[in-house]
């Protein structure tokens, strides 16, 4: 199978919303997260064997919420993708990924307490409905995963890595022979993930977009971009 890539901002854009979140008062906020948040963990979330949440595992149906409500105060931070809890993507963005209807809902953004330049962004949260799992659970290390059973009946897994440390070495993902993607971008269960295919990366890389990165999980340096207009 070709490679997938998980599609994030830039480590620059998302080192600028982390200093913009942690000024007091915050700089930016997403208003009405907790909701969001409540929904997806309500309708999409499977819990272990003790009642802990191990994270989103199918897609949630969040039409009917109030629209996302974003505060800004900085003027010219509008990047063409943020990530803060959820994915936010500008509608040129929105436009060049050409998703379809059955694997994403697009919500529109509230930018109203925002400075124009965020506003004319037209950000809409990416509600990935598409859920699948590439990782080979019997070569990926550390081999620590959860079964459960998905919307279709069938087993899947999620994968309990919590993060490595400082100093300690990286996991090694392995993603299994034969997989074939769902959608051009999907979530993988329990984990943060936007994964794009590889027809998809290259289309996005090559439109210059500057604040949307690709990342390679199978390799051992994760933070290793492939960004527009560069190669990994």
């Amino acid at each position: 199978m070709t490679n997938l890539w998980n599609m994030g901002p830039s480590i620059a854009a998302g080192e600028r919303l982390n200093r913009l979140v942690d000024r007091d008062p915050p700089a930016f906020a997403w208003v009405n997260r907790a909701q969001y948040a409540d929904a997806i963990q309500a309708g999409g979330s499977v819990l272990d064997e003790d009642g802990f949440g191990l994270g989103q595992v199918r897609g949630v149906d969040l039409s009917s919420l109030p629209r996302p409500r974003l505060q800004c105060t900085e003027p010219d931070f509008a990047p063409d993708l943020i990530f803060w809890g959820e994915l936010f993507a500008s509608a040129r963005l929105v436009a060049a990924l050409e998703l379809d209807a059955s694997s994403v809902q697009l919500i529109e953004v509230d930018c109203d307490e925002c400075p124009p330049a965020v506003q004319a962004a037209g950000y809409r949260l990416l509600n990935l409905l598409t859920f699948a799992n590439p990782m080979d659970i019997e070569r990926s290390e550390p081999a620590d995963f959860f079964p459960f059973r998905n919307g279709d009946g069938e087993e899947d897994h999620v994968w309990l890595f919590e993060g490595a440390g400082p100093g300690d070495p990286a996991p090694h993902i392995v993603w299994r022979d034969g997989f074939t993607p769902p959608a051009s971008l999907f979530r993988v269960p329990g984990r943060p993930w936007a994964l794009a295919t590889e027809s998809l990366a290259d289309f996005v890389a090559a439109g210059g977009f500057q604040d949307v990165a690709f990342y390679d999980l199978t390799a051992r340096d994760r933070l290793t971009e492939r960004e527009s207009g560069a190669l990994r």
